[in-house]
Order: C-alpha cells, then sequence, then structure tokens
C-alpha cells in the first residue's frame, strides 16, 4: 500500500525585490535548466511589476513560484 508523501509548504506574496534572490534560484533552476528556456527569455521587463508569490517549505527555501502581470 502506498501512502501520500506528507508535504508542508506554504504560500505567500512576495517582493520583487526583496526576494529577488528566490525567485531567481526557483524560476531559473525550473526554466533556465531544466526546461532549457535561453536566460535572457527567462526575465522581461514585466518583471519588476508584476505580483509574485512564493511557495516555501518548513524550512522557509524556496520551492516554487509564480506571477501575475499587470495584464493578468
Amino acid at each position: 500500500m502506498n501512502m501520500p508523501l506528507s508535504v508542508e509548504f506554504h504560500v505567500e506574496p512576495a517582493d520583487y525585490t526583496t526576494d529577488f534572490q528566490d525567485l531567481r534560484s526557483v524560476r531559473e533552476t525550473v526554466f533556465v535548466v531544466e526546461q532549457q528556456v535561453p536566460l535572457k527569455l527567462e526575465w522581461d521587463e514585466l518583471d519588476p511589476r508584476c505580483h509574485h508569490m512564493l511557495a516555501r517549505d518548513r524550512e522557509h527555501r524556496p520551492i516554487g513560484t509564480g506571477r501575475l502581470t499587470p495584464e493578468h
């Protein structure tokens, strides 16, 4: 019998300037390294104006991120 893994995390708003390194670590790992998106395409002029979110594990490490552009 397979038991589901217990994953504890929370999602919080992120400030682009303050949380940039955490946003960067997730986005560049997932998109640039794993999905081979060119670095110059991953970051754009909308980023500073977007609403960013960070998912963090129970040790407060960044494990996921998302953004909502001004155009939604």
